[in-house]
């Protein structure tokens, strides 16, 4: 994936997240996500990657990417409450993974799908270290 590829698609996928997210009946949120595994980005890349995300969204809630995983390494989530329960923190983090990112994009869509699943059984889902250990950069909304 290119950076003009990534910047298009990004605003591609945040045009349908708010589309759906308009005509969605249910309270409960969607999961808005996009997996990559072939790509060339790196560690370095996470800032341009954050702004392409941020400039995405408009600054509209409905048009928010949950989850973003690329190549085998660069995983993106965006926190509306932190980890540590602070609400309303609406940040996104870009963390890197070695070799993690796809497992932990799949485990984010089933904690979205299954909470209590996966909530009560965290050791099993996630690495006992977590993922902000490999935190690299982050953006407000």
């Amino acid at each position: 994936m290119t950076f003009l590829l990534c910047y298009n698609t990004l605003n591609k996928l945040s045009d349908n997240s708010e589309f759906i997210r308009i005509n969605n009946r249910n309270p409960k949120n969607i999961f808005v996500g996009l997996f990559s595994y072939e790509t060339n980005f790196n560690s370095n890349d996470s800032a341009y990657i954050l702004e392409s995300i941020k400039n995405s969204s408009s600054n509209n809630k409905r048009r928010i990417i949950n989850n973003i995983s690329f190549g085998e390494s660069l995983f993106f989530r965006f926190w509306e409450n932190s980890y540590t329960g602070i609400s309303s923190y609406n940040k996104w983090h870009a963390y890197n993974l070695i070799n993690k990112a796809a497992g932990y994009f799949i485990n984010n869509v089933i904690d979205h799908l299954a909470e209590k699943s996966v909530g009560i059984n965290q050791d099993l889902w996630f690495p006992p270290e977590g993922k902000e250990p490999n935190k690299i950069d982050e953006i407000q909304f």
